[in-house]
Parts: structure tokens; C-alpha cells; sequence
């Protein structure tokens, strides 16, 4: 939206749930003040009082941040006309898990951004690498009740990230797909 555009509105009955909601929050994303109505004042006291929600805190946090800290470095590196930029996606990256709908949207969209800037840096000397790990030992897994070898060590993933890195400056690794041995975590 321009400086100078109207605020739309849209105005969705019962809005709290449902198709809704959805519709709601589709026209939300895209700039739109909603107002809504429901069945019952705390159902709409719930909508109101929500959180931004997990979906816009991971886009935060796996895209936006990847995003803008790619704008502050990429001049310089540039002009050095040197270096290589990696994501850590994930295989929900590639593959939707149910209960996960906002991390995976997040983390499809960072591979989305990995794609289009190594097809904007080709005709640079500067690689892109998007890392895709399935399940690693990490904090994110802390309270699991897993056994440790379902969960790749954090050092496979290193090793990658360093394997892609140590190609020739002729060579780039567009994409590592790693996952535990037994396969992806139920």
C-alpha cells in the first residue's frame, strides 16, 4: 500500500472461526483493516487480545531476519566479490508436517528467498547454499522424549555447511538434504 492509498476495510461476519477467520486473516496479511462480528463476545475478545501468532513471529524470525541481514552484507561482499551465504531451512522446507503449519510456511519461504538470491548472484562470484537438516539434537528438541540417535548431531550439519563451503570458487552447492538415519521424525 502507498502513502497516499485509502485504508481498505473488509467487513467478514463471524471471524473468529472457520472460513471466517481465514478470509480474515488473508486480507489482514495483504493490508486490510478487518471488522468482524461472531457468536459471542469472548470469541471475540479472544480474536482481539491474540498474538501476532506463530505464523508472523517465525516469519520474523526464519525469514525477515535472513532477509534483511543479506541487504546489510551483500554490498560489500559485492565489492569484494567474494563469499558465500547460507540459510539453514529445514526438510519442512520441502515436505508440509501436520501441526506444523507455521514453521513450514516460514521455512518454505526462506528456501523461496535462498532460491531467488543465488539466481540473482549467478553472474557474481558471491555462492548460495540453502541447509535442509531433518531432525537435529538441538535446544528446539529439549523436553522430546526421543531417544538421542533419532536426532542428527549438530556437527553433521556443520560438516555440510563446511563441505559446500570448500568446493572450488568454480562450484556451488545449491542445496544439502540431510535427515537422521531412520528417516523423518513422525
Amino acid at each position: 500500500m502507498t502513502a497516499t492509498a485509502a485504508q481498505k476495510y473488509l467487513l467478514v461476519t463471524g471471524g473468529t472461526r472457520g472460513i471466517g477467520r481465514a478470509v480474515a486473516a488473508r486480507f489482514v496479511a495483504e493490508g486490510f483493516g478487518v471488522l468482524t462480528c461472531a457468536r459471542s463476545a469472548p470469541d471475540l475478545d479472544r480474536l482481539r487480545d491474540e498474538p501476532d501468532g506463530a505464523l508472523r513471529r517465525l516469519l520474523e524470525v526464519n525469514v525477515a531476519s535472513a532477509y534483511d541481514l543479506t541487504r546489510a552484507v551483500l554490498p560489500p561482499m559485492l565489492v569484494r566479490g567474494e563469499g558465500h551465504f547460507f540459510t539453514i531451512c529445514s526438510t519442512a522446507s520441502i515436505m508440509a508436517y501436520s501441526a506444523g503449519g507455521s514453521y513450514c510456511i516460514s521455512k518454505f519461504a526462506l528456501l523461496g528467498f535462498t532460491k531467488v538470491l543465488r539466481e540473482e548472484l549467478k553472474t557474481s562470484a558471491l555462492r548460495v547454499t540453502a541447509i535442509l537438516p531433518g531432525a537435529t539434537l538441538t535446544d528446539s528438541w529439549a523436553g522430546a522424549d526421543l531417544p538421542p540417535d533419532r536426532l542428527m548431531p549438530p556437527e553433521d550439519v556443520a560438516e555440510a555447511v563446511w563441505t559446500a563451503w570448500a568446493a572450488s570458487p568454480r562450484t556451488v552447492v545449491e542445496e544439502v538434504l540431510l535427515r537422521p538415519q531412520l528417516g523423518d521424525l513422525p
